[in-house]
């Protein structure tokens, strides 16, 4: 899957692209919020991670779901943030 910007500083993409920023950050992307349930492999010091996992099978708790949204708000504010 490719890197799909869906606003400044906001981009999405899967696991794997999230993995390549150890090695390869064109983007600069300063931090990565995911919301699989599989961790992140390979990280980059210069990188914020953020972990919330969710089974896709399952509903997601309208609370929870607010969690994630209030952090991709207060980091997008201070850099490029991929979405997984």
């Amino acid at each position: 899957m490719a890197i799909t910007r869906v606003f400044e500083r906001l981009y999405l993409s899967d696991v794997h692209d999230a993995d390549r920023l150890s090695v390869y950050n064109p983007l600069a992307i300063t931090a990565v919020v995911n919301v699989s349930m599989e961790t992140n492999q390979h990280r980059r010091d210069e990188i914020k991670y953020v972990h919330f996992p969710w089974d896709e099978s399952e509903r997601i708790p309208p609370r929870r779901f607010e969690q994630v949204i209030a952090a991709i708000t207060q980091i997008v504010r201070t850099g490029n943030v991929l979405v997984h």
